[in-house]
């Protein structure tokens, strides 16, 4: 529902015009409501046997929500965020799915959860693509090479993101699951326009790191290893060099910019930094014009040292977390 649902959700409620933002509140009270009952489901058949290592996150969300509140406090009038939108935004998206997942023993059959969210993936993309090029100037081809998707619901990162998602779980069907079908192949397809349509690099990037673990579970021989990695720096080297021939593809533009020249995003990470080092215990909060799109440093910038390191470890957690999930071959999807 976090993953796949909203797009649907948002893009049902773009086509019909409906600009009462309360919809969306009502969708995730409903998330809220089945996570609560996932969570006294797992306590009463488990009883309340705490996922420690998932206590890391908690300690910097709890840490975190603090420092936010002292903000909103006392500076609300100096900061560049909508509180509303920040408290709802980190409550009902954040933690409210994570809270099932305390317990350990609260692991469903999701044997039938890839085929879901491929489904939903592709309507959701299907759905928001279309309307955004119908009222937009940019036609569907345009829009997926030189536009940035932007909706009334769904912005342009979380686009890009619901493409990768319905990319890699499709993948892992294919390539784990050894499914080859109509279903997962147009996953595939559906998702790379996705994420050409949203132009955004976090996305991109994600794909990338992802497509490596899938990757690391093929279990290849030494030469194949070495013989696959070389067939796909040559395919990378010719598909830059035909990409670099087509100015007018956004999201090759904006890659190729924050590897090599991005004079503008390495200003706001300078200001985030020097924010930081004004306010290195407490932390600065969100100093009115400063966002550093990038969560570890947002992470120091707004809540110190402390929030900074508690943040660094629960990435290094999940990740150590994801590959170690790699080894199950029913759940490796989720890494």
């Amino acid at each position: 529902m976090i993953l796949v649902g909203y797009a649907i959700f948002a893009g049902i409620t773009t086509v019909f015009g409906v600009e009462d933002a309360s919809l969306s509140i009502i969708y995730r009270l409903i998330i809220l409501v089945v996570a609560s009952v996932l969570l006294f489901k797992a306590w009463v058949n488990h009883g309340s046997r705490v996922n420690y290592g998932f206590l890391i996150g908690a300690s910097f969300l709890f840490f975190y929500i603090t420092r936010m509140f002292f903000e909103w406090l006392f500076n609300s009038h100096g900061s560049k965020l909508d509180w509303s939108d920040f408290w709802l935004f980190l409550i009902l998206v954040c933690l409210v799915p994570a809270l099932p997942y305390v317990w350990k023993g609260n692991i469903p059959n999701e044997s039938f959860t890839p085929v879901v969210v491929i489904i939903f993936g592709i309507i959701g993309l299907i759905l928001n693509l279309y309307y955004i090029s119908r009222v937009g100037d940019l036609s569907i081809r345009d829009q997926m090479l030189s536009g940035r998707l932007e909706g009334e619901r769904l912005n342009p990162i979380a686009y890009g993101h619901l493409g990768v998602s319905t990319v890699l779980v499709s993948l892992w069907v294919l390539i784990i699951r050894k499914k080859i079908n109509i279903l997962t192949i147009s996953g595939v397809v559906v998702g790379v326009l996705g994420v050409l349509a949203s132009g955004s690099r976090g996305p991109f990037l994600s794909l990338v790191v992802c497509l490596v673990l899938i990757f690391m579970q093929l279990k290849l021989r030494a030469v194949s290893f070495i013989a696959v990695s070389v067939a796909i720096c040559v395919a990378i080297i010719i598909l830059s060099g035909f990409a670099s021939e087509f100015d007018d593809i956004l999201i090759w533009d904006r890659v190729r910019n924050s590897l090599f020249d991005d004079d503008s995003r390495n200003q706001i990470l300078s200001d985030a930094y020097h924010a930081f080092l004004d306010n290195i215990i407490s932390g600065a909060g969100y100093p009115f014009g400063v966002y550093p799109h990038n969560i570890v440093m947002e992470a120091f910038m707004t809540s110190g040292i402390i929030g900074g390191v508690l943040m660094v470890v629960t990435l290094a957690a999940g990740v150590v977390a994801s590959l170690r999930l790699l080894k199950n071959k029913e759940f490796s999807w989720v890494s």
